[in-house]
Parts: structure tokens; C-alpha cells; sequence
């Protein structure tokens, strides 16, 4: 019987031969396999010489479940040149050879020639240490992990939770220790290299200070635009908390050069890098639907920013996405793992543009969704306040990604009081609704507006900053009236009825013409006979019209035949 000189036989301990290794010290190497000189190898029969499975070990490190799928995956671990590296897998890959091979690329041991060794082996390995492989909890979304919040928030790849006054947890578990030495509720963000979560999760992370941000977003005060911008970019971890509230989009729109972007990358500072771009957290219309779905799905309950709808390629498509983004649920699409489920995500879209983005929507169907803010964020454009705002994005894109953390720690801390948080926006919401009349767009705007009361409130408080929250979104509110009442359709509809009426009152039975002679007078009937009766003076409080009238709308406006 052929025999090997044994550096490890199944059966025995791992961290006998690895010591060091990134990975539990109670994991063996499963009967009938052998570790040589790092190569390894399974004896099928005592009869039989030793078959090589893989040049190298490879171990299974842990198994990870996702949170909202539940869906299990392999974290891997195998030896290259010395080193160890590392991969999580759905598990279903690694019991599949034509799925594991697809692994090589990433330099796991594993082709075409091996494969078939490799799958039984994994099995036997997590079937030997199933009592031992530690267990964790994986996702692949950002944001709340769980409906009470006591999963923590995901921000990029750091589990964020409330410890103590004044004390933020910000665990980032994706580095060498092993997966038992992580704490029994870690939850770890996992996103596949091949579908760009990575590089998206990668812009979360922090940089300068504090401080130096505080300072520079203190110097806003007086610019409610740029406020209410980053009031919005505060809301979306509200919305999970908040479920009457709808996802929703605020879009600064204006000329070149009036302060769009740099009010962008003051709202995206609390989050992330407030860079435009593949580094950044801010990305542009040329973007595509899918990759724009995926980034949303992604980031859960984070701003969604999106700079210059002229970049779009196709203009005709921005009000659809818009929609689409609005609706808070992607389609489920292929992917390297089979079909990826449909996503959905809670956010707030935040973009920039010339024109007013429901100028773009002949359908108006976003009319009810989008808050259109026109004109410049910091109000003028001179030398003075292009000075100010010159150094206020140079601060913000070199202290960032501070106060997003804190904020929902702070949420995480009080989670026991959501209720309390709710009721506190009911009560904003009915007098936003109060404010917005009998009009049926601003009523729907009326909860958007309380949801950025709400995060405006706790911004300026967590922050210490100077001013009102509801100070700045009144001054909001009040610019855009106007294209409100344009973009109620009844109501717009209703005026247009009106002029017409006003353009043709003497076809009207009571403010009729009449004929008059000498003899006497008498009535002048319109050539097209009579629209309906439309009392005279100014005392009148109807129009009427007989029901056998049809009302259209054209390019020449509206038509009564």
C-alpha cells in the first residue's frame, strides 16, 4: 500500500500544522485526506494510491447566513505562495463544480481536472466541523437590518450601533480575524466584486474630522436650500421607521455654475466621499437603469445622489427612472449565482439639472413624487458667495463621512422610542397638510415636507447648529407654490376651463349679449348654441356647463365643443 509522509492526517487539528491561521483553532482535516508539503490529497481506498484534490489547503472557515434572504454562503480560506486569502461564496456554488470553477479566476485552486475532487471534499470538510464552523449573519444591503433596528445599520461595510452616551460602535469585520472571534450579532456586508457593490460600499468610510465638517456645514446658515438639501439626505434612515412615508425626490434644478453640485456634496457628506464619479458616492445620469437599481438596492435607507440630468442619454427616460426609483422595488435579473431576487430599498433621490425635472414628464406621473426646487441653492452668484462657496466643498470633500454614523446611532440608541417618533410625524404631517390646502399635490408633497421637518430637527440638534429647521423648508415651501398649483392637474385643468369660459362668456345664458332695436331687445343666440349658464356680477360661485359639451385639450390649450 503506497503511503505518504504525513505533515497532517485526517482527522487531526488544523491549527496543529496553521497555528496562525485566520480561522478557528477546532477545525480538522476530515478523514481519509492527507496534508503533504501543502498539497492535498485523499486516499479513495486502501488498495488505492492517493488521488491530489488541490495544490493547496482549502478550508472552510465559516458559514454565513443572509439576513434577509437566508440564503447560506462559505467564507473561504486557502494558502497561495504562503499567504492565506479568502472568498465568500454561496454555498451552492461550492457544492456545484461547474459553479466552483468559475472560482479559479480568483486564484482558488480549482479546474476543470480538479473540480470533481474539490465539491466532495468541501462537503466532507463542512460535514466533519459542523458542530465547530462558527456562524454569523451576512447581507448584501446597507441600511437597517432588521424592522426594530436591533440588527444595527449598515453603512458601507461597518455595523453601526448605539453603546453608550457619546459612544458610536463602527465594526468593520471584513479583515484576517477569524470569524469566531467576531461577536455572536455581527452582521457583515458581503457584495460580490462582479456586480460593483464593493467599489459602492467602498465610498462609506470617513475622513478628516468632525469638526472641520460641522464647522464648514455651520457656515449654511441664511442658505435654506442648501439646509433643506441636507435635511433630505437625512431622512431615508427615518423611512424604514416612518412606513406611510413614500420614497421621494428632491431635484435642484437652474443654470450652470449656480451652486447645484457643490450643494450636492454638502448633502452627501454626512454619508461618504462627496465625490462625483467611480471613488465617490455621487453618480450621474449616464448611468444606466440597471446599475442605478442595483446602487439603490444597495445602499438602503442612504441618499441616493445623482448630479446633471443632461448627461442622461436619453432625456425621455429620466422621468421613468424617476418613477421607477420612487417605487422603491427592482426586478429580479440574472447574475453570476442564478436569478437575483427582487430588490427593494428605501431612499431618497437627490439629483441636479437645468430644467425642472417634471418639466420633463408629459405624463405627470412624478408631479407627486419630486419637490422641484429652481434657482441657486446659495441664492447669489456673485465674487463674494462663489468665495464661500469655493471653500465650503473644498472642507466638505476632505472632512466627511462623520455625521451619518452618528445620526444613526443615535436612532439605534433610541429605537425603543420609534413609537414616539412616529406620533411626532403624524403631528408634523397634519399641520404640512393644513399648509397645503385643498391642493391634492401639495398634500402629497405635505408628507415629504414633514419627514424633512423631522430630520431637520434632529439635525440641528445632534449638530448644535445654528437656525430652524422649519425656519428654512417654509422658505422652501414658499418658492414653490407657484409650480404647485401649475402641477395640480384638476387644478390646472380647472383654470384652464376658467379662462376659456372667461375668453367665451356671451355664449353663457346670463352673461349673454343681447340685440337691441328700437322696437325692443332680445336675446342673441351664439352661432354654436349655448355652453351651459354662467350667472352675471361677481357674486357667482359655479359654472355650468350642459352635459352634452365635450372638453378637450390641445396644443392650442383647452376646447369646449
Amino acid at each position: 500500500m503506497p503511503t505518504l509522509p504525513d505533515t497532517l492526517r485526517g482527522g487531526k487539528l488544523l491549527a496543529d500544522a496553521f497555528p496562525d491561521a485566520p480561522f478557528s483553532d477546532r477545525l480538522i482535516l476530515p478523514l481519509g485526506y492527507w496534508l503533504t508539503a501543502g498539497r492535498l490529497y485523499h486516499r479513495y481506498a486502501d488498495d488505492k494510491p492517493p488521488r491530489l484534490v488541490s495544490p493547496s489547503l482549502i478550508v472552510i472557515a465559516g458559514r454565513l447566513i443572509d439576513i434577509k434572504q437566508s440564503v447560506v454562503w462559505w467564507l473561504l480560506y486557502w494558502r497561495v505562495d504562503g499567504k492565506w486569502k479568502r472568498r465568500i461564496i454561496p454555498r451552492e456554488r461550492g457544492c456545484n463544480a461547474r459553479q466552483l470553477v468559475e472560482e479559479s479566476k480568483y486564484d482558488l485552486d480549482v479546474t476543470s481536472s480538479n473540480v470533481g475532487r474539490v465539491v466532495p471534499y468541501l462537503a466532507a470538510f463542512e460535514s466533519s466541523n459542523r458542530a465547530n464552523i462558527p456562524t454569523r449573519k451576512i447581507t448584501q444591503q446597507m441600511g437597517w437590518q432588521s424592522s426594530t433596528g436591533d440588527e444595527g445599520f449598515m453603512w458601507g461595510q461597518r455595523q453601526i450601533k448605539y453603546v453608550a452616551e457619546g459612544d458610536v460602535l463602527s465594526s468593520n469585520f471584513q479583515d484576517n480575524a477569524a470569524l469566531s472571534a467576531w461577536p455572536a450579532d455581527a452582521v457583515v456586508f458581503h457584495a460580490d466584486a462582479d456586480d460593483g457593490a464593493s467599489a459602492i460600499a467602498d465610498a462609506f468610510h470617513a475622513a478628516g474630522t468632525y469638526d472641520a465638517w460641522r464647522d464648514a456645514v455651520a457656515r449654511c446658515a441664511g442658505f435654506p436650500v442648501v439646509l433643506v438639501t441636507m435635511y433630505a439626505a437625512m431622512v431615508p434612515p427615518l423611512l424604514p421607521i416612518l412606513p406611510d412615508v413614500a420614497n421621494f425626490i428632491l431635484m435642484l434644478g437652474g443654470p450652470t455654475s449656480a451652486g447645484k453640485t457643490s450643494s450636492l456634496m454638502v448633502a452627501a457628506s454626512p454619508w461618504g466621499r462627496p465625490e462625483i464619479g467611480a471613488e465617490g458616492m455621487i453618480h450621474t445620469w449616464d448611468i444606466t437603469r440597471v446599475a442605478l437599481e442595483r446602487t439603490a438596492a444597495t445602499q438602503h435607507c442612504i441618499p441616493l445622489l445623482i448630479d446633471d440630468t443632461k448627461r442622461a442619454k436619453d432625456a425621455k427616460e429620466v422621468p421613468q427612472t424617476v418613477y421607477d426609483l420612487a417605487s422603491g422595488k427592482g426586478r429580479g435579473r440574472g447574475s453570476l449565482d442564478g436569478i437575483r431576487q427582487s430588490t427593494q430599498w428605501r431612499t431618497v433621490m437627490i439629483t441636479t439639472g437645468e430644467s425642472p425635472l417634471t418639466s420633463a414628464d408629459e405624463a405627470g406621473g412624478t408631479r407627486g413624487r419630486v419637490i422641484d426646487i429652481f434657482g441657486s441653492p446659495f441664492g447669489r452668484t456673485d465674487a463674494e458667495t462663489g468665495k464661500l462657496v469655493a471653500e465650503l466643498t473644498a472642507t466638505v470633500r476632505e472632512n466627511y463621512g462623520h455625521a451619518g454614523p452618528r445620526y444613526v446611532a443615535m436612532l439605534h440608541g433610541c429605537r425603543r422610542d420609534w413609537d414616539r417618533v412616529r406620533k411626532r410625524y403624524a403631528e408634523l404631517h397634519r399641520q404640512w397638510r393644513e399648509r397645503a390646502g385643498d391642493n391634492r399635490i401639495a398634500g402629497r408633497l405635505a408628507a415629504y415636507f414633514a419627514a424633512l421637518e423631522l430630520a431637520g430637527r434632529m439635525t440641528h440638534k445632534l449638530f448644535d447648529l445654528r437656525g430652524d429647521a422649519l425656519e428654512n423648508l417654509l422658505a422652501v415651501w414658499g418658492s414653490i407654490q407657484t409650480d404647485i398649483e401649475v402641477a395640480d392637474p384638476a387644478k390646472r385643468a380647472l383654470a384652464q376651463l376658467r379662462s376659456w369660459a372667461g375668453s367665451h362668456a356671451a355664449e353663457f345664458w346670463g352673461r349673454h349679449e343681447m340685440h337691441e332695436t328700437r322696437e325692443n331687445s332680445s336675446v342673441k343666440v351664439p352661432m354654436r348654441g349655448w355652453m351651459g349658464a354662467w350667472p352675471d356680477g361677481d357674486g357667482w360661485t359655479a359654472i355650468g356647463f350642459y352635459p352634452n359639451k365635450q372638453i378637450t385639450t390641445g396644443e392650442g390649450g383647452m376646447i369646449v365643443t
